[in-house]
């Protein structure tokens, strides 16, 4: 393949396509997507990204209802109370194939339940999923080569700002100067 500028945005498996690795840490997670109907979704319509700073240290976060590809909506909610470093390609295999863990979804599942009173759920589906951090605690966003440069590292806030993140990874490809704040840490390492 061949390519004027390439953008690699692949979070977790981003050192599968480089061909220099980046220092990134890899971690497993368990999401569970909750079905809505129309009605539920019309009811949470003006609901925002959520982030919960729990006093034992755990962050989960919540996303809004957003149409899938499948044709339904969700609500996603993703954390693990245990950090698992998934080291290498067969580690990160082997976490998607598992299906996540069923007890973190079950879980994050009713923290959903006990947050949103009334909530009507069609269905719910527990999924692995992985979260990149890199060592400033903030997105690489740079430059790897003349050709090539990458957006990859949401260090547990990807899901909400997956995106913008991809927005200034275009924007560098594009030879642009970021905006000072996109290279800034918000949350100390």
């Amino acid at each position: 393949m061949q390519a004027h500028q390439a953008l690699v945005a692949a979070g977790g498996f981003a050192n599968m396509i480089l061909p220099t690795p980046l220092p990134l840490t890899v971690y497993a997670r368990t999401v569970v997507l909750l079905e809505l109907d129309a009605a539920e979704v019309a009811r949470l319509a003006a609901m925002p990204s959520l982030i919960w700073l729990e006093p034992d240290g755990n962050d989960p976060y919540l996303l809004p209802p957003i149409r899938y590809p499948d044709g339904r909506t969700y609500l996603k909610m993703g954390g693990d109370t245990v950090d698992v470093i998934l080291r290498d390609t067969g580690d990160i295999q082997d976490w998607f194939r598992s299906g996540g863990n069923r007890a973190v979804g079950r879980m994050l599942e009713a923290q959903v339940r006990a947050r949103i009173p009334g909530l009507r759920v069609q269905s719910s589906h527990v999924q692995p999923c992985v979260t990149t951090f890199t060592p400033q605690n903030i997105p690489a966003l740079e430059r790897v080569s003349p050709r090539l440069s990458v957006a990859v590292g949401g260090c547990g806030r990807g899901a909400k700002c997956s995106d913008e993140l991809g927005r200034l990874g275009a924007e560098l490809a594009l030879g642009r100067t970021l905006p000072a704040w996109a290279t800034e840490a918000a949350i100390p390492a």
